[in-house]
C-alpha cells in the first residue's frame, strides 16, 4: 500500500480527533457523522481487564454509544493526545496506527492511560469515514502497583507513577545508567537472571513457540531483594507480559495470591501464613514481634515450625518456595 498523501493524512487525523472530541463532549450527532452507517462497521477492544469485545455493524455500534452517552452524560474534561504511527491507503481505503493517551475518567467507554489503536477508513462522497476501530490496552496500564518496563538488558523503557515514587529511597532496587539494578550483588544477579528468563518469552513468536512446546510463558518470577538468607527482604516480580518485560514491586495482589496458595499446599496455620507475609514484606523478626505484640522467641519458634513444614532452613529459601507456587498469572 502506498503512503497516504499529505492532504488525506490531514483529513484523516482531523476525523479521528473530531470523533473522540465529540464523544468527550457527548455530542452524538457529530460522533455518528464520523462513521460509516452500514453493517460493515466494526469495533474491537482487547484488554487484560475486560478481555475481547467485538461490536459488529452500525446498528450495534450506534446502540452501544447511544446508551453510553445516556448513562454517562457528563462531558469528559481533558484532552486525548496521540503519537501517530503508520498511514497507508489504496484507492478509497486507508488504515492508520497510533498510540492514544487519554486522561483519567469515570466513563468506562473512555479508558485512561495508553492504548494501541488501529483505524480503517473508507472514502465517501463527503470525505473519509471510520469503518473499523481496534483498541489494544496493555496489561501494564491496569497495574496499580509500581510497574517498570525494561528491555532484555534491563534498560528502563517506561514506568508508571507508582514506580517513580516507590523507587525513591527503595532499599532493594535502583536505576543506574538507565538500567534497573538490585542494590546488592545477590539481588542484582537474581534480577538479571529473572529478566533473562522473561526475555526468552519476550516476543510474540517466542511466546507462541514456547506454548507449542508446552513450556510456561506466563507467571511472575519472585526476586528477593535483601541479599541475605537470614534477611531476604521484600520481593519484586519479573514477568513477560504483552511482549514486554515488566518488573513490579510492592505488589500486594500477587503476594496475596501466592501466599494463600502456598498456605494451603503446606498446611500453614493462620499465624504461620501471617508470619510469612510479614517476612515477604521485608520485615525482620524484631519488627514482626513488635507488630504482633509477642516475644521474639515466640516468633523464632513459629518460624522454625514453618521451616519444618516447608522443608527449608532459612528465610530466603522459605520465600523462594512459598512465592514460587500458586496461580501462574502475575
Amino acid at each position: 500500500m502506498p503512503d497516504v498523501c499529505s492532504t488525506d493524512r490531514t483529513a484523516i487525523e482531523a476525523l479521528i480527533e473530531r470523533e473522540t472530541a465529540a464523544y468527550f463532549a457527548k455530542d452524538y450527532a457529530t460522533w455518528a457523522a464520523c462513521w460509516i452507517h452500514n453493517e460493515q462497521a466494526l469495533l474491537q477492544h482487547m484488554s487484560a481487564e475486560t478481555g475481547i469485545g467485538i461490536v459488529s455493524g452500525w446498528s450495534e455500534l450506534s446502540a452501544m454509544y447511544t446508551a453510553s452517552m445516556r448513562d454517562f452524560p457528563e462531558p469528559i474534561p481533558g484532552a486525548v493526545t496521540r503519537v501517530w504511527g503508520r498511514f497507508e491507503a489504496s484507492g478509497d481505503l486507508a488504515w492508520v496506527t497510533f498510540d492514544q493517551h487519554a486522561p483519567p475518567s469515570d466513563d468506562p467507554f473512555e479508558v485512561s492511560g495508553v492504548q494501541h489503536e488501529i483505524r480503517v477508513l473508507q472514502r465517501e462522497a463527503d470525505g473519509w469515514k471510520l469503518l473499523c476501530g481496534c483498541a489494544l490496552r496493555p496489561a501494564s496500564q491496569v497495574m496499580r502497583s509500581p510497574a517498570i518496563q525494561v528491555d532484555a538488558q534491563a534498560q528502563v523503557v517506561w514506568m508508571n507513577e507508582a514506580a517513580t515514587a516507590g523507587l525513591a529511597g527503595h532499599p532493594g532496587l535502583t536505576i543506574s545508567a538507565g538500567r534497573l539494578r538490585g542494590t546488592n550483588r545477590v539481588a542484582d544477579k537474581a534480577l538479571e537472571a529473572a529478566i533473562r528468563w522473561a526475555a526468552k518469552n519476550f516476543t510474540y513468536a517466542q511466546r507462541h513457540m514456547a506454548l507449542r512446546d508446552g513450556r510456561a510463558v506466563n507467571g511472575a518470577v519472585p526476586v528477593l531483594l535483601g541479599g541475605d538468607p537470614s534477611a531476604p527482604g521484600a520481593a519484586c516480580w519479573v514477568q513477560a507480559q504483552d511482549t514486554t518485560i515488566l518488573v513490579s514491586f510492592d505488589n500486594a495482589d500477587v503476594l496475596d495470591r501466592r501466599l494463600r496458595a502456598a498456605a494451603g499446599i503446606f498446611c500453614l496455620s493462620p499465624g504461620q501464613h501471617q508470619l510469612a507475609r510479614m517476612i515477604a514484606e521485608g520485615k525482620d523478626l524484631a519488627q514482626v514481634a513488635t507488630e504482633r505484640a509477642v516475644s521474639i522467641n515466640t516468633v523464632r519458634t513459629q518460624l522454625q515450625r514453618t521451616f519444618d513444614k516447608v522443608g527449608v532452613r532459612n528465610q530466603a529459601a522459605l520465600l523462594r518456595v512459598l512465592l514460587s507456587v500458586g496461580p501462574p498469572a502475575g
